[in-house]
C-alpha cells in the first residue's frame, strides 16, 4: 500500500492510509516474543497558561478567564426570557432562613448584606434557580442535539478550557459519573463509581505537574456514540480532536474500556503514544500469553507496540507504544522487602490519575443543588469542574492557595464583583421589544405577607 502524501490529498485521507497499513487484523500485523522497538515521538506541544494571567492574578480573574462575563450575561438573559415566557408569582416558595453557622472552619461568616445573606435573599435564590435557563425554549434546535439546553455554556467552556491552559505531555482519558436521580434516557449504572447511577461524562485531563487534574476537554454522554469508530475509540478520538492534541507527541493513559491494539495503532499514526491496561479478549490481542506469579510474559508487534502480562495478586495485562518489557526495582516497603514490577505498570500507576484527581477535588466542595431537571444538574457539575480548573491554573502560575482558601477568596470576590454597578447587568435580548411598563411592572404576592414584589423586576 502506497503511503506517500499527494500534494492535493486531504490530510485525513493520508492519515487513514497510514493507519490501515500494518493495522491490527491485517496480515502484516504480527505479534512476536521479541523486545519491543519503541518509535519515539518528539514532543511539539506548547504547555502552560496562554491567557493574560500571571502569578499575581486573583482567583476571580482566573475564574473569569474560564467562565467569562459574557457567559454570565447569557445566563441572565435566558433566565429572564424563561421567566417572561412562564410567568409565576412565587407561591409555594419555601421560607429558608440563613443558618447561623460559620462560613468556613476558620470562623468567617457570610458577609452581611451579601447576595446570600438573610431569608429574603435565600428565597430569591430559590426562585432564580427554579427559572435558571441557558437557551431559548422557543427557538429552533436540531432534533439530534440532545444538549441544546446547555449549548451556549458548553460551547464557551470548550473554547476557554482549550485556550487558557495547554496540558503537559502526559494526559488521561477516563469517564466520570455525575450523580443524578431523575429520569433521562442516557442514565448509566456503574457499581465501580461512587455515584453508581448518573450521567456519564468523558474527560481528558492533565496527569502531572502543578496543573494535574485540569480538564482540557469533556463530552457529556447522551446515548449517541455511533460513528465510524467503536464507542470506546470514538470517545478518545473526540476528546483528543477537541483538545487539539493530535500530531504533537502527547502521551495518553487509558483504562481497559478504551485500550485496544486498534486504538493504539491509530494513535501512533497521529504521533501520539499510549499506555493502558487492556482486556485479553480485545480484537488483535495475542492469544498465547502465559505469565506465572511474579513473572512476566510479553509480545511485541512490528509497529512498536508492546503487550505485557504480569501476575502479582491477579493477572495484569498492559498495552503500550512507549515501553519495553523492562522490570524495575521499587524502594523497600515497610517490612524492608524489596519489590519489583514492570516499568510499564509503574508508569501507568503514576500517569492514570488526572481524571480521578479532578473528581476528588470537585467532590470536596460540591456546588450541586437538588433538582429533577437534568440540564441544571449538569450545569452545576460543570461549574464545579470550572472551579477545579481555575485552581489548577492558579497552581500552574505558582500560586499556593489550598482549595478551601482559593474557593473562599473566589466567593468573596464574586460577591463584591456582582455588587458593583454594571456587573452582570441585565440587557434586553436583541430584536425583542421591551415590555410595556404599565403592563409588566405589577406587584405580586410572595410567601411573606409583609412584602410584595414586582413581577417584572
Amino acid at each position: 500500500m502506497d503511503t506517500s502524501l499527494d500534494s492535493d490529498e486531504p490530510l485525513g485521507e493520508y492519515v487513514r492510509r497510514r493507519w490501515e497499513r500494518n493495522a491490527p487484523g491485517s496480515p502484516r500485523f504480527v505479534w512476536s516474543r521479541e523486545e519491543n522497538f519503541v518509535r519515539r515521538q518528539g514532543f511539539e506541544g506548547t504547555p502552560g497558561v496562554h491567557e493574560h494571567l500571571d502569578a499575581s492574578s486573583s482567583p476571580l480573574e482566573i475564574f473569569l478567564s474560564l467562565f467569562p462575563e459574557e457567559l454570565f450575561q447569557t445566563i441572565v438573559d435566558e433566565t429572564n426570557r424563561y421567566a417572561r415566557q412562564n410567568p409565576r408569582n412565587g407561591a409555594g416558595a419555601p421560607l429558608i432562613c440563613r443558618p447561623e453557622i460559620p462560613f468556613g472552619t476558620s470562623g468567617e461568616e457570610v458577609p452581611k448584606g451579601s447576595l446570600v445573606d438573610g431569608p429574603v435573599a435565600v428565597d430569591r435564590f430559590d426562585i432564580l434557580t427554579s427559572a435558571l435557563h441557558f437557551a431559548d425554549n422557543e427557538g429552533e434546535h436540531p432534533a439530534e442535539d440532545r444538549l441544546w439546553k446547555l449549548g451556549p455554556v458548553i460551547d464557551v467552556l470548550d473554547s476557554t478550557y482549550r485556550s487558557v491552559l495547554i496540558p503537559n505531555k502526559n494526559v488521561t482519558v477516563d469517564e466520570s459519573l455525575w450523580a443524578f436521580k431523575g429520569r433521562h434516557q442516557a442514565l448509566q449504572y456503574n457499581p465501580s463509581k461512587r455515584a453508581r447511577r448518573g450521567l456519564k461524562v468523558y474527560k481528558l485531563c492533565s496527569s502531572d505537574g502543578p496543573e494535574a487534574g485540569y480538564t482540557a476537554a469533556f463530552n457529556v454522554y447522551m446515548g449517541q456514540d455511533r460513528g465510524e469508530f467503536p464507542a470506546s475509540m470514538k470517545a478518545v478520538d473526540d476528546l483528543m480532536t477537541k483538545a487539539k492534541l493530535y500530531d504533537k507527541g502527547y502521551q495518553l493513559y487509558t483504562d481497559n474500556w478504551y485500550s485496544s491494539p486498534t486504538l493504539f495503532h491509530y494513535l501512533q499514526s497521529r504521533k501520539t503514544s499510549a499506555i493502558g491496561t487492556v482486556r485479553t479478549n480485545r480484537r488483535g490481542m495475542p492469544s498465547d500469553l502465559q505469565a506465572s506469579r511474579g513473572q512476566i510474559d510479553f509480545r511485541s508487534s512490528n509497529t512498536g507496540m508492546l503487550c505485557l502480562q504480569w501476575i502479582d495478586k491477579r493477572p495484569v495485562t498492559m498495552l503500550s507504544t512507549a515501553h519495553t518489557s523492562k522490570v524495575i526495582t521499587l524502594p523497600p516497603n515497610r517490612r524492608g522487602v524489596e519489590r519489583s514490577k514492570p516499568e510499564v505498570v509503574a508508569c501507568y500507576n503514576n500517569g492514570m490519575k488526572g481524571v480521578d484527581l479532578s473528581d476528588q477535588l470537585a467532590q470536596s466542595y460540591p456546588a450541586t443543588k437538588k433538582t429533577i431537571k437534568w440540564y441544571k444538574k449538569v450545569f452545576f457539575y460543570m461549574l464545579d469542574m470550572t472551579t477545579v480548573n481555575a485552581l489548577a491554573v492558579h497552581r500552574a502560575l505558582g500560586g499556593r492557595f489550598s482549595q478551601y482558601k482559593f474557593r473562599t477568596e473566589l466567593v468573596r470576590e464574586l460577591l463584591q464583583h456582582g455588587g458593583r454597578p454594571g456587573s452582570f447587568r441585565r440587557n434586553p435580548p436583541q430584536n425583542q421589544p421591551e415590555e410595556d411598563p404599565q403592563q409588566a411592572h405589577m406587584p405580586v404576592d410572595t410567601p411573606f405577607r409583609r412584602w410584595r414584589r414586582c413581577a417584572f423586576c
